[in-house]
């Protein structure tokens, strides 16, 4: 465990450059185009999208400053918003992609024409098929 550890933020760096394009791609049309951005996790995962909801809130611009809400794939799933629309913009993270209430998530916002990002480890999980795109 040690040494996996230790080898996280070179990791991590060589994701980062790997999908730098594509996300300024992304953050650049589906992002600056939405008008509610939900960052939905289970777990360790929906840690991540509340460091994703700050950054997101500390990067919007003062011309476009959507509404951002980290949720818990369970709450968004059963309890969450009615109304998602093409408007707005599910970004699901999960480890390995395939928890139940995440998949769920992101199948309502993909059902909903939501614009849907899924931000997971690699492999192909099912829930892929429902993302726009894939990190």
């Amino acid at each position: 465990m040690y040494n996996a550890m230790q080898q996280q933020p070179a990791a991590f760096a060589e994701i980062a450059r790997r999908v730098q394009t594509q996300a300024e791609q992304v953050a650049s049309s589906e992002l600056a185009r939405a008008e509610r951005i939900f960052l939905v996790g289970t777990g360790t995962s929906f840690h991540a999208a509340q460091i994703g909801y700050y950054l997101l809130r500390n990067t919007s611009t003062a011309t476009h400053a959507p509404h951002i809400q980290a949720c818990p794939a369970f709450d968004f799933a059963l309890y969450g918003p009615t109304s998602l629309s093409a408007r707005d913009c599910v970004i699901v993270i999960s480890h390995r992609g395939a928890k139940r209430y995440s998949l769920d998530a992101i199948k309502q916002a993909r059902e909903a024409n939501s614009y849907t990002l899924l931000i997971t480890g690699q492999g192909e999980p099912a829930s892929s098929q429902y993302a726009h795109c894939i990190f």
